[in-house]
């Protein structure tokens, strides 16, 4: 049997390791930035250390839509609990926009789970299935908090919504 060349045995391990970093799920570190905007209740934007903005979508959730009932009242809500505070943020996709998708934690706190929980938005059910919010979101509607208490024709889901007539008249 020819033994191989040490370098033909290293390249080819270069080219292993090279193809599986590019083909696995990069370890995803929690970055860290200033709220400096609210665009909507579940859109802000970060001032991150580069010192540049970034507009993060919340991960698993939907906000009501502009034009939709409880739209301003949860953009309210959103400000008062992030804005000018410090943030930390993990990246779970890009949305369908092209906007950076996250897990946004504020002293600890999920603030997608909090959102939810008191009832100022849905779980977003295109893009999360987890339990624990769909209790969350039970619990909110149960005990008619936030936009749980609007009236059954002003709960319509922004996914819905912006198929709507009244959706589509709003953009």
């Amino acid at each position: 049997m020819k033994a191989l060349p040490v370098f033909k045995i290293l390249s080819g391990l270069t080219v292993l390791i090279a193809s599986t970093a590019l083909t696995s799920n990069p370890v995803r570190a929690a970055v860290t930035g200033e709220v400096v905007a609210i665009s909507s209740g579940d859109t802000l934007t970060i001032l991150n250390a580069s010192n540049k903005q970034q507009v993060i979508r919340l991960a698993e959730i939907d906000a009501p839509e502009r034009g939709q009932p409880y739209y301003e009242e949860a953009k309210q809500v959103l400000a008062d609990k992030v804005l000018k505070k410090t943030i930390h943020f993990e990246r779970t996709a890009w949305d369908t926009k092209g906007q950076l998708e996250a897990k946004v934690i504020l002293n600890g706190e999920y603030i997608s789970a909090w959102l939810v929980g008191e009832g100022h938005v849905w779980v977003y059910r295109a893009y999360s299935d987890d339990p624990q919010m769909l209790e969350l979101e039970a619990g909110a509607q149960k005990n008619k908090l936030g936009l749980w208490m609007l009236p059954l024709p002003d709960r319509m889901p922004p996914w819905e919504w912006i198929l709507s007539p009244a959706g589509r008249d709003s953009e």
